[in-house]
Order: structure tokens, then C-alpha cells, then sequence
């Protein structure tokens, strides 16, 4: 006599929720994949995660270029959770070439020269290419993005300098075709809803001044301060050039600012050179992989 066997999509959507909460981000990553209530589950259970007080971004190192006895692809990364020291290997080809300029909410904005450029979810390997990027080359630069690119509100920013005290300001509004370019000489903010010009508070994270949830502070040396370099078993001689991001734990914005971590001299040794980008470990629900903006 056989028996009928349910669907593991039939489980009670309060069961489903209750079991997501229960897991961690990696656990998350298979759980999502079972149907699309599991994987609904599983972005609810994620940002629950992210919105504690406690919450602490990890860290993705890629862009290996060491000496000859390297053989892992260019594409070959490690994941760091920073606060348990758990470390992940994976492969993103999608950032094979490319430098991190922004990450927000589990979304990497990635440039490659040539003017390419694209946002990359690594969590779910959603890709949304950009219109052509005026500059083929960038240095000496910042950028952001106010939300995430599925978003119909998401305005992209990058700053870069072009002489002395003059900054470029190049803008992209979500569905548009082109870049948007501001030239200005004074450190200001731009606000994407009204593109109005206006001046912002940013002070120190150990600063008596903040006093206003409108107001960002500051957390300088984090990969230094959490001991990365150790977490992650790079020699002294490596040097890592690093993106940071933006969150909001207990609803208090924070930046972790960029970073470029000089190795030391070792004699007879050859300089490894890495990227690293903090990021948010957020869950989204499945889409196309490629999405158009």
C-alpha cells in the first residue's frame, strides 16, 4: 500500500517562516531554492538579520594578482563573515576584471575599463547593466547609490576628480539612457530626489555631536580594527585596495569607509595585490539573472 507524499511547498507558510528564522545566511542561500514561498521566507528571515543592532557587514575578497605560484582563477573569491571568522570560497566570474566602486544592500556596483559598468548581486548572481559610462578610465574616485537597482528610486552617483579641486559629478537616474554630469569645486551633497545642492554633517563615530538620525558617522580602519588580514591568512606582504559601504543597525546610518591596506616589505618576496568590498550578506527574491535597467 503506498502512502501519498506532500511537497516539501505544501509546508504552512507560518512553519516555513519559523524554520527560516532559525537559519543562518549561508543556510538561507540553499533553503531559497526549494520554490518560490521558501525563497520568499528566506528574504524576510535575511533582513531580520541585517536590521539587528548588532548587524556587521561581510567581507569579499577578489581580484587576486599574485606571483606565478598562484593558481587560482581570477575569479575565485573568499567570504568572510567578520564577526564568527567563517570563511567561505566561491566563484564569481562576473567580477573577474572588474573594481568595486559602491555596495549597498547586498548590491556591488562594478566598473571595467573601457567604461562598462554594471550592478552584481553575489548572493543570487543577478546582473543589471548600466548605460556606457562616460570616463573609460577611473581614479581618484567615490560612488554610491541610494537604493537598491530593482528599485524605481535608485539614482547612481559617482564622483570622480578631474583637476586640482574640481570634482565631476556624473549622475544616473533608474531607466535612463544617459549620464547626467555636475562639475563642482566645494564639498557639498547632491540630493538625488530634487537635485538640489545642500551641506551635510558628517562626524566622528566616538563624536558627542550626533544628534540628528539625518546625520551619518563615521567608522574609519574597520578592516584593521576587526583583524581581516588574519581572518582571511594573508601574508604581511599583501596589499588589498577596499570598497566600503553603508548601513543602518538599530536605524543609525554608518559609513565604513574606503580603504587601501599597504603590505609590508618582505625581502625576496613578490607583492600580492587584492580588492575587498564589505557587503551586506541580503536576500532577495529570485528574478531573471540579467535584468535590464
Amino acid at each position: 500500500m503506498f502512502k501519498s507524499q506532500r511537497q516539501w511547498s505544501d509546508l504552512p507558510s507560518e512553519l516555513v517562516s519559523d524554520i527560516a528564522d532559525r537559519l543562518g545566511i549561508i543556510e538561507l542561500l540553499s533553503f531559497r531554492t526549494i520554490c518560490k514561498a521558501w525563497n520568499s521566507a528566506s528574504s524576510t528571515a535575511s533582513a531580520k538579520i541585517e536590521s539587528t543592532r548588532d548587524f556587521e557587514p561581510w567581507f569579499l575578497l577578489y581580484g587576486m594578482n599574485g606571483d606565478d605560484d598562484h593558481k587560482d582563477p581570477d575569479y575565485q573569491c573568499q567570504l568572510l563573515v567578520a564577526k564568527s571568522g567563517q570563511k567561505y570560497t566561491v566563484d564569481l566570474p562576473e567580477l573577474d576584471g572588474t573594481t568595486c566602486l559602491a555596495s549597498n544592500q547586498g548590491w556591488l556596483l562594478l566598473f571595467q575599463q573601457g567604461g562598462s559598468m554594471f550592478f552584481f548581486h553575489p548572493f543570487s548572481c543577478m546582473k543589471i547593466d548600466l548605460p556606457k559610462f562616460p570616463v573609460s578610465e577611473l581614479s581618484d574616485h567615490v560612488a554610491a547609490f541610494s537604493s537598491p537597482p530593482t528599485s524605481q528610486d535608485c539614482t547612481v552617483c559617482v564622483v570622480s576628480r578631474r583637476s586640482g579641486d574640481e570634482l565631476e559629478l556624473n549622475v544616473l537616474h533608474r531607466g535612463a539612457s544617459e549620464w547626467i554630469q555636475h562639475n563642482r569645486d566645494e564639498l557639498i551633497t547632491l540630493c538625488t530626489k530634487d537635485l538640489s545642492w545642500r551641506r551635510h554633517i558628517v562626524v566622528s563615530c566616538k563624536s558627542k555631536e550626533l544628534k540628528s538620525p539625518d546625520q551619518f558617522f563615521c567608522r574609519r580602519d574597520y578592516f584593521q580594527s576587526k583583524d581581516i588580514r588574519k581572518k582571511l591568512g594573508l601574508a604581511a606582504d599583501a596589499s588589498i585596495s577596499i570598497c566600503g559601504t553603508q548601513m543602518q543597525p538599530g536605524g543609525v546610518g554608518t559609513f565604513v569607509f574606503n580603504e587601501t591596506i599597504t603590505g609590508n616589505r618582505v625581502q625576496d618576496s613578490k607583492s600580492r595585490k587584492f580588492k575587498g568590498v564589505w557587503i551586506h550578506p541580503r536576500l532577495y527574491l529570485t528574478s531573471p539573472k540579467h535584468e535590464s535597467w
